[in-house]
């Protein structure tokens, strides 16, 4: 199941991309973008929460880790932003912004103890290749 949801999600994220790109187009700037993209989204998340009948332990370390996930999640997307208006390709962006999986790939090794294999070490090398390609 997790392939699918990764399928939906790769293909939302594109389209969520070229819809970043058309509203800058129109010039609307983009912390506006944003700031109604979070309290959209935010009464989507509420009524998702709403409707899930899980119970959770909220604890201090949970709830800073969540407000360092806020921070990080509003600098991408502050950065994806700037950089989908500025590209003359929002694919480019896409692509360097890809690479986040090396950046995943290397905290799970160093944090988390996950296997590095030979396999992984060439993705990474065919994934900063894919970009290189792309920039020229």
């Amino acid at each position: 199941m997790w392939l699918t949801n990764a399928i939906l999600a790769m293909f939302c994220a594109g389209a969520m991309t070229l819809v970043f790109k058309k509203l800058t187009i129109y010039g609307i700037p983009h912390a506006w973008i944003l700031m109604l993209l979070f309290l959209f989204g935010a009464i989507f998340y509420l009524t998702h929460a709403l409707s899930m009948k899980n119970a959770f332990n909220l604890t201090l370390p949970s709830l800073a880790w969540i407000f360092c996930a806020a921070i990080l999640s509003y600098l991408v997307n502050l950065f994806i932003f700037r950089s989908i208006a500025e590209a003359p390709n929002p694919g480019y962006t896409t692509a360097v912004v890809g690479c986040s999986s090396l950046v995943v790939l290397l905290g799970a090794i160093l944090l988390f103890g996950a296997p590095l294999s030979a396999g992984k070490v060439f993705g990474m090398i065919f994934c900063l290749a894919g970009v290189v390609l792309l920039s020229l």
